[in-house]
């Protein structure tokens, strides 16, 4: 009896309190939105319904596409190996003022400056801009658009596009 009891509450601890997901598939959080790791996004994977914050374009298109696991592009380990770019942990200081490195590029495609990964104030200098425009695989001068697997699709949903500039516009703070 006693052991039973003793039993009863360990898996009572070990169950509960568990907060229960958001969401399990796209359709849990409404027409045009996206349930991404049992939570409600707004907007679609590939255009994300962003504000001119950095916390909104972390939160819903960084930490989501770019760096959220290990076999992402830029999470940290892709970082160490080959991107060079870590945008899971502290993304905001990994972009702005950040050289661009422009591994991606060919070799004999001349020196490319690719400048400031993200340029505060000036977004047309910004590589991070050059490479969510870029509508290729394979860019001699710049590489591949982003994302990886969908290149140029970020510059074609306004509603992502629009405030990743707008915050460069306003000097890349983070808020």
């Amino acid at each position: 009896m006693r052991w039973a009891a003793i039993g009863a509450a360990l898996a009572c601890a070990c169950a509960y309190p568990v907060d229960p997901a958001a969401c399990a598939l796209d359709a849990d959080c409404g027409t045009g939105n996206s349930c991404i790791a049992g939570e409600c996004h707004e907007g679609t994977r590939t255009c994300p319904v962003l504000t001119a914050r950095f916390s909104s374009i972390d939160r819903n298109l960084l930490k989501v596409s770019c760096g959220s696991k290990n076999s992402n592009c830029h999470s940290a380990e892709a970082a160490r190996s080959t991107t060079g770019l870590d945008l899971a942990g502290d993304a905001w200081s990994g972009l702005v003022n950040a050289r661009a490195l422009n591994l991606g590029r060919d070799g004999d495609a001349g020196t490319v400056n690719a400048g400031l990964l993200v340029e505060p104030g000036n977004p047309d200098a910004s590589f991070l801009v050059t490479k969510l425009k870029l509508k290729t695989a394979h860019d001699p001068r710049f590489g591949s658009g982003m994302p990886a697997d969908n290149p140029g699709i970020i510059s074609d949903c306004p509603q992502a596009m629009e405030p990743i500039v707008e915050w460069i516009q306003q000097g890349a703070p983070r808020n």
